[in-house]
């Protein structure tokens, strides 16, 4: 089950990859209701990629994500 959440997160982060940053941070800014898994879906990108689309989204979403996703490394 684990691998089957883990492969579509890696669709997911390939499907925003695709996009052009501005485009994946909107569509990630609407999702504040899960920063769990915006988190997750950056955390799958290389670091370049997460960080393009990160400084498009909202400055407030972004810091948030942020946060979310040092909370998820440190686990």
């Amino acid at each position: 089950e684990q691998k089957e959440i883990d492969d579509k997160l890696v669709e997911q982060a390939e499907m925003y990859k695709s996009m052009k940053p501005e485009e994946a941070a909107k569509i990630l800014n609407g999702m504040s209701g899960d920063l769990e898994l915006v988190s997750k879906i950056l955390l799958h990108m290389k670091t370049k990629e997460a960080g393009a689309i990160l400084a498009k989204m909202d400055a407030n979403m972004a810091a948030k994500v942020t946060k979310k996703i040092s909370l998820i490394q440190g686990q």
